[in-house]
């Protein structure tokens, strides 16, 4: 019980000190019951889009136990427009260890890891964009480890502008 606590503690402050980023203009998490993500889970977001003449940096955010064995995690992705277009459907593979172990933050047991998906995308419409994502781990149907998966929108216009 006492492990717990500490997950949710460690938790609490990694959401707080991730969130502090002055660009991000989205950020969303989906759970993972019991650190285990099925193949056939989808996760949904919701990603509004109030401008489209930016460019903006498209991210994901991964938050698994540190003790994950894979150096990196591969994920099907998918994008509509609010017009019901689909924009953009991809397969990334999403590093999470270099050679000198894992490539983000670690914390007790918990690690972080965020990652560029796409460096400028530009959206043809304004409005809710719905993405879809599922992990692609080859000849696995259930991935362990996994606590969250996030996606994160960065303004890259907003640096340009001071």
């Amino acid at each position: 019980m006492n492990n717990i606590k500490k997950i949710c503690l460690l938790l609490i402050v990694v959401f707080f000190v991730t969130a502090c980023s002055n660009n991000k203009i989205y950020q969303q998490y989906e759970e993972l019951a019991k650190f285990q993500w099925e193949r056939s889970k989808v996760l949904n977001y919701t990603m509004p889009i109030k401008d489209n003449s930016k460019n903006y940096f498209l991210g994901s955010s991964l938050r698994f136990l540190a003790s994950v064995a894979h150096s990196s995690i591969k994920i099907n992705f998918k994008m509509t427009a609010p017009s019901g277009k689909v924009e953009l459907v991809k397969a990334y593979e999403i590093k999470i260890r270099n050679e000198k172990g894992i490539d983000g933050s670690v914390m007790g047991d918990i690690a972080d890891v965020d990652k560029p998906l796409e460096e400028s995308i530009k959206f043809a419409e304004k409005g809710d964009y719905k993405v879809e994502i599922t992990h692609n781990m080859n000849a696995i149907e259930i991935l362990n480890g996994v606590q969250s998966v996030g996606i994160f929108l960065e303004d890259k216009d907003k640096d340009k502008k001071k």
